[in-house]
């Protein structure tokens, strides 16, 4: 069986990002199909993140079957992942992208239903996706986390994770309304902590991959966790606390969608800095 090639891969990233662009572009000029029914007219994004999944499988396979990876415990050379790393990398990527495609078909809200947990915020709904977008946003930042491991010190990581919950807080305060209740104030207050997070370890990643490695994994990488972030921020602005609860609805959905799934393509490729340095010690 012919090895998965890279290029083959970001082929169909690129395919499954203008899926995208596609849908975005027909909501946002009135030539949605409007045939289809309103449950499912967020059809185009399900199969986009289909798509999407399943390039995450062809990418697991990629590290099991192309890449080269040394034998040596990671220990011994400093920077340079083993084997068993880089899979593990692959892997807990993979489970972030399935707890976002659940995470996402809540905020699809296919059931019509607003006003779940109070009446102020319309589209509360999203609080509920916290549940599955956390340890989501949480694998990613791990991965990332330790790749960083090697090149930055634990205490500069925790101090810039605790500065990036520290803006994520007072961002909250600044456009949070005290009439969204308990439940959505506790779920998307303490979210808007933890999606800082990943922002704040992306710009440490490309900063770490300017230091002795080419930066182009590592920008891709970084730029992901940097939009999730934006998107995020996004979504807490104008679709939960936007236009007096009531969000800019449906407007905002697409803008979200647009970054989001950017940063989640991008996202994708976070363990190509295991590769990538693994080439990079074979021909030193």
């Amino acid at each position: 069986m012919k090895a998965i090639a890279p290029h083959h891969l970001i082929i169909v990233s690129i395919l499954a990002w203008l899926v995208s662009v596609v849908d975005v572009a027909l909501t946002l000029s009135s030539l949605k199909l409007h045939f289809i029914p309103a449950p499912w007219a967020t059809l185009p994004k399900s199969i986009s993140m289909l798509v999407f999944i399943l390039l995450s499988v062809l990418w697991i396979g990629y590290f099991l079957s192309q890449a080269q990876f040394r034998q040596q415990p990671a220990q011994q050379i400093v920077g340079i992942p083993a084997k068993n790393d880089a899979v593990l990398m692959a892997t807990v990527v993979f489970i972030g992208l399935l707890l976002s495609f659940v995470g996402d078909n809540i905020n699809f809200n296919r059931e019509v239903l607003y006003f779940r947990h109070g009446d102020f915020v319309k589209h509360d709904y999203l609080a509920d996706s916290v549940w599955f977008f956390a340890p989501a946003y949480g694998c990613f930042s791990y991965a990332a986390w330790r790749w960083l491991s090697s090149f930055i010190s634990r205490k500069i990581r925790w101090l810039s994770m605790l500065f990036g919950c520290a803006i994520g807080l007072v961002s909250y305060m600044a456009m949070m309304d005290s009439r969204a209740g308990t439940y959505v104030l506790s779920m998307t207050g303490s979210y808007s902590m933890l999606i800082t997070i990943p922002a704040v370890l992306g710009l440490l990643l490309f900063k770490s991959g300017n230091q002795s490695r080419p930066s182009k994994p590592f920008f891709i990488a970084s730029l992901g966790l940097v939009l999730a972030t934006f998107a995020d921020a996004l979504i807490g602005q104008f679709w939960i606390f936007g236009h007096d609860g009531q969000g800019y609805y449906p407007l905002i959905r697409e803008v979200n969608w647009l970054f989001y799934i950017t940063s989640q393509l991008l996202l994708l490729h976070l363990p190509w800095c295991y590769v990538n340095a693994e080439r990079q010690f074979a021909r030193t």
